[in-house]
């Protein structure tokens, strides 16, 4: 008989965030228990526990973390590959007022989404902007590429430069 190692984690959340743990009728849930191999149980209050081996469990905080953040469950689900990764800025350490962190926030989001789809198509990445954080997942190096224009976005550079430098990148990667 093999006796598995688990390594129980427990988070918390807030109740907002709950349902996309646990998504309509449990499917979420459900799915993250399949694919990560892990157990997750989820209390009214925002209390997490993940169960699992080391590994497991860290994998699995992070796809919580991803889908708390605003990502869907397939982009987060992506985190099971070791070529991808989630990073988080705060807004904050851009802009300390709620006026000027309301400004950046609508700069990395443009118009209908526009500057959001374009970073992500052209950086190849997912990004979200949640509350004051900024959120990328993608590949290590599409996240890299991606965070210089993330942040350049929101020091004030120009959307046309970002646009091409990014253009740029994605022609070059390809190559």
């Amino acid at each position: 008989m093999m006796v598995q190692w688990c390594h129980p984690e427990k988070l918390f959340i807030e109740k907002q965030d709950i349902g996309k743990i646990i998504g309509k009728g449990g499917r979420v849930k459900r799915l993250l228990e399949k694919e990560l191999e892990v157990k997750i149980s989820v209390s009214r209050i925002g209390g997490v526990k993940i169960e699992g081996t080391p590994m497991q469990t860290y994998l699995a905080i992070n796809v919580v973390s991803a889908l708390i953040l605003g990502f869907n469950i397939e982009a987060a689900l992506q985190l099971k590959n070791h070529e991808f990764i989630l990073e988080v800025h705060s807004i904050k350490d851009f802009a300390k007022s709620k006026s000027r962190q309301k400004e950046i926030k609508g700069r990395l989001i443009g118009t209908a989404g526009r500057v959001k789809e374009v970073i992500e198509e052209l950086g190849g990445v997912e990004l979200s902007v949640k509350d004051n954080k900024v959120a990328l997942l993608g590949k290590i190096e599409d996240v890299a590429a991606a965070r210089d224009a993330v942040r350049s976005l929101l020091r004030g550079a120009k959307h046309s430069r970002i646009y091409k430098w990014l253009e740029h990148k994605s022609r070059r990667y390809k190559e």
